[in-house]
């Protein structure tokens, strides 16, 4: 994770003018008593440097493991998603990690680990998917969002590209952002949404390695996804933009 944070250190300036993290929501009385989802979205098309890249995959798990010591309780529960094409198999979650005094904090994002890795294996063996269903795939989703606690961790560079919406075509022309309108606020409720990785992509044509948008089309490719969050019930300050680890 360190050698990440060096071989870009020449993006920092850029992450922050246009991708600073938003402060987090306060913390949710303990009163409800009730246990949170967190909920992981695996973006397995074929741009995101969080799946084609082994060393920012790497960054990433810990980071999310970060977030679980910030963020998880025993009794907590961890469901994991691949999405991408409109496959009926990408909205069919993982095995549900639920934790407990039986399955500690630690052992339960060994196991998180094992599933995203699993999919990282499925993504070099058969490749990625042609297209980034993240909107649809999501609303099929609808996270549950009960506890005050649940947090959806997406990891993914952001650009949707699905049969209704190209986003890299209206980046490439220099274009705002506009996502389809949700279905309401399905995300009412949610304490975060994450974007991990977000406008790191891989271009297979310059060597494959990992590229951070400039600076325009990620300010647009963030608002795009800000305004569609917080028009799903999300308040701007608990939706966080990570470009670099």
């Amino acid at each position: 994770m360190r050698k990440l944070i060096r071989i870009w250190v020449f993006l920092l300036p850029i992450l922050a003018a246009v991708t600073a993290c938003s402060g987090s929501s306060p913390e949710p009385s303990p009163a409800s008593g009730k246990p949170a989802h967190l909920v992981y979205i695996i973006d397995g098309s074929t741009s995101p440097a969080t799946i084609n890249d082994a060393t920012v995959m790497r960054a990433a798990e810990d980071r999310v493991g970060e977030e679980m010591k910030r963020d998880a309780q025993l009794g907590d529960t961890l469901i994991v998603f691949q999405v991408g094409s409109t496959d009926a198999s990408r909205m069919v979650s993982y095995p549900a990690i639920h934790t407990g005094y039986n399955l500690r904090l630690p052992a339960a994002h060994a196991r998180l680990v094992g599933q995203m890795n699993e999919i990282a294996a499925r993504f070099r063996d058969q490749g990625g998917d042609t297209s980034t269903h993240l909107i649809e795939s999501l609303e099929a989703i609808r996270p549950e969002c009960a506890s005050g606690r649940d947090v959806i961790t997406m990891l993914t560079d952001g650009v949707e590209e699905s049969d209704s919406y190209s986003a890299a075509t209206v980046l490439s022309a220099g274009k705002p952002v506009n996502l389809p309108s949700p279905p309401g606020r399905y995300l009412a409720g949610c304490h975060k949404v994450i974007l991990l990785g977000f406008g790191l992509s891989v271009d297979l044509s310059a060597g494959g390695r990992p590229q951070l948008l400039p600076a325009r089309s990620l300010a647009a490719l963030r608002q795009g996804w800000l305004n569609y969050l917080t028009a799903a019930g999300m308040r701007a300050q608990d939706v966080e933009f990570v470009s670099a680890f």
